[in-house]
């Protein structure tokens, strides 16, 4: 005997928050592009504002109206009228703000101005206008994040997650985003972007494809996301965006649930493999047919059903504390099809009747299942049938080596937005925890970030060899006007290089040659005197890096840091491993250790009085 139960309360579900300490199943919402210019008008979409004029062709490029309802590009008369018996649109005047040039019918922007970005439709706005209180200061790096001070973007931010009428959290994603690259170089391939503290109201996590459409804008950017911030969670949506850059865009992956319910860019009610994906899915253990029989690769279930385990999978959240999929690796294209272990199992719904093409049910041992009525077949698929009908867009560049063109090696920036330099600065003050907020969440997210990189590799060694890497690594030398990492000198002439080290006479004493004060050559462990004598046996050998900032990153992505950060003042980003310590004085916010632990137990003791 089975119960059913209502199934939006297992699949539809944004979040599922019960305590601070919960993960967070995000069901996000499908990757579309980040432009401010919906394009669809100029295919004649019926989904946008109707062109009732006798000529709807609205694509500059595409201005003759032909006699099968479609646009040609034929731009002249003589092409258009005469030759083919088009009829061809003329184009208004562009005189929408900002736009340099506009649909034919003049009411939406096509291309903006030189250092204008679209900001709607149909206007554009400068950068002074949108940036004006964003300057190279603005941003500050600490840890695993980037800070931005920005009255404008914050307030934009947050009236957006607020769902303030005419105010767009997509528009203040792509203008934080745009700000970032005013002044940091094209060398990312995400930005997530994230308010200051955990806000309410449109939270739902959301990945954007990038489109470089306005002046500067950077062209090696693919993702651009924007996350609420969970303090005090244990996991969210993080990978299941990054994943969103490849997919789930495949002609053979139902878009829908049923007839009315959309899952598109997410798996939906398929099996994915030896465990669940990113993008929903459940591992092929936990479906089977109503019978409690694995389905039949030709004949599929005597009922044309198939139930999905609940709590194993979902048709499309999930989170950071679960794994990717062998397919989302294949989708990815960190690996081939004869890699993958088995085929893929579809619960096609599309045709079902039945809302969301199912129903949950709970049998006598109340175990609960999600019951697909797969109204239009039980599909199996194999990796190479998935490989062949990918439908995203410049696949090759989008996707990793070695089925796609793209460095493996993902550089992410975390973008947290601030309304005011006090707001910056509270956030990376020292104190006890509970007494600012602005602290707490970033605290929470630079130390959550810093476990992402690792669970990232877990998920895409195959065979014991790592496949790609994650990396939230952004350095003062990603600066414009910058030295390259590792390069040499600013544009401004000052030296910046890494591992270039000076002797007392100022000559270049890199690449492991070391000078002593008369300019001889002291390397290979020789140290010698002002007088020209060896003096390398109790001697003491010496590095000086000039710069304020001075700066030595470790490991291929430079996830560990050593890093001066003010007089006298030493900074180390890693996880720190200290099997001993020996030292005269250990000083902790300016107060000695041994005075501190006093304090400590003082307020202790105190409390429990």
């Amino acid at each position: 005997m089975f119960k059913t139960i209502l199934w939006s309360s297992f699949c539809l579900a944004t979040t599922a928050v019960s305590s601070d300490e919960s993960t967070l199943d995000i069901f996000a919402e499908s990757s579309e592009m980040l432009s401010a210019f919906n394009r669809q008008n100029l295919k004649d979409n019926p989904n946008r504002r109707s062109l009732n004029s006798a000529c709807n062709c609205n694509n500059p490029k595409y201005p003759c109206k032909n006699n099968f309802g479609g646009c040609w590009p034929l731009p002249t008369k003589e092409s258009c009228e005469v030759r083919n018996n088009g009829v061809l649109c003329e184009a208004q005047p562009c005189t929408l703000k900002g736009c340099k040039t506009c649909t034919l019918d003049g009411k939406e922007c096509n291309k903006c101005k030189e250092n204008y970005m679209p900001v709607a439709i149909d206007s554009c706005a400068s950068f002074e206008e949108l940036f004006s209180d964003v300057s190279a200061s603005s941003f500050t790096i600490s840890g695993n994040l980037v800070l931005l001070s920005s009255k404008k973007i914050a307030k934009a931010l947050s009236d957006g997650f607020a769902r303030v009428p005419g105010k767009s959290r997509t528009v203040a994603t792509r203008n934080a985003i745009a700000a970032f690259f005013q002044h940091f170089k094209d060398q990312f391939d995400a930005v997530a972007v994230f308010p200051p503290t955990k806000l309410s109201g449109y939270t739902t996590s959301t990945h954007f494809a990038w489109q470089p459409d306005y002046t500067g804008a950077p062209k090696k950017l693919r993702s651009a996301i924007v996350h609420n911030l969970w303090t005090g969670h244990s996991a969210f949506a993080f990978k299941h965006e990054l994943l969103h850059r490849f997919g789930v865009f495949n002609k053979l992956i139902p878009k829908m649930l049923g007839k009315t319910a959309s899952i598109r860019s997410h798996w939906g009610l398929v099996a994915v493999g030896n465990a669940g994906g990113q993008l929903g899915g459940w591992p092929r253990s936990a479906v089977d047919c109503t019978n409690g029989k694995k389905p039949d690769k030709t004949t599929g279930c005597p009922d044309g059903k198939l139930r999905f385990a609940v709590g194993e999978g979902d048709p499309g959240a999930n989170n950071d504390g679960n794994t990717m999929s062998e397919f989302e690796l294949l989708m990815a294209g960190l690996i081939k099809p004869d890699e993958v272990s088995g085929d893929l199992i579809v619960c096609d719904t599309q045709s079902s009747n039945m809302r969301h093409g199912g129903e949950v049910v709970q049998d006598n041992n109340g175990k609960k299942y999600i019951v697909g009525d797969c109204a239009s077949g039980i599909k199996f698929v194999s990796p190479t049938d998935l490989e062949a009908n990918w439908q995203l867009a410049d696949s090759e560049d989008v996707r990793l080596t070695p089925l796609g063109k793209s460095d493996p090696n993902l550089r992410v920036v975390a973008l947290v937005v601030y309304d005011s330099d006090a707001a910056l600065a509270e956030a990376l003050s020292t104190g006890e925890k509970g007494k600012s907020d602005l602290r707490d969440a970033k605290q929470w997210l630079d130390k959550y970030l810093g476990t992402l990189p690792a669970n990232w590799a877990k998920d895409t060694t195959v065979n014991g060899k790592q496949l790609s890497s994650l990396s939230f690594a952004v350095a003062e030398c990603d600066r414009i006007g910058k030295a390259d990492c590792g390069k040499g000198k600013d544009t401004d002439g000052k030296d910046t290089s890494k591992g270039e080290s000076k002797g007392t006479d100022g000559k270049d004493t890199s690449k492991g040659e070391s000078k002593g004060t008369d300019g001889k050559d002291t390397s290979k462990g020789e140290s010698k005197g002002t007088d020209g004598k060896d003096t390398s046996k109790g001697s003491r050998g010496g590095l000086r890096l000039r710069s304020k900032r001075a700066r030595i990153e470790l490991g291929p992505t430079g996830d560990v840091k050593i890093e001066r950060t003010g007089n006298h003042t030493l900074s180390l980003h890693a996880h720190l491993d200290v099997q001993g310590l020996e030292a005269k004085n250990i000083s902790i916010g300016g107060v000695s250790l041994s005075d501190y632990i006093n304090q400590v137990v003082a307020e202790a003791t105190k409390t429990t009085k």
